[in-house]
């Protein structure tokens, strides 16, 4: 099962299910690897948007507190 973590940008969703992933986790890995990335759950959206319901999206990080949920 490939399920590559990490994908920020819309078009990398998009290009990696044109791979033909088997869903996506949309990550900044903690922030570690640029301190301007933004969150996971900013980009959420988006790549949902890219994705259009062909993967299932998962979100690691980026929610710290029940009202980010609601934002």
């Amino acid at each position: 099962m490939e399920v590559p973590r990490g994908l920020l940008a819309p078009a990398d969703a998009e290009l990696a299910v044109q791979y033909g992933v088997d869903g996506i986790v949309v990550s900044n890995h903690g922030g570690r690897q640029l301190d301007y990335a933004p969150s996971g759950l900013e980009m959420l959206p988006a790549v949902v948007a890219a994705v259009r319901g062909r993967v299932p999206v998962l979100v690691d990080g980026g929610i710290r507190r029940g009202t980010d949920v609601l934002k």
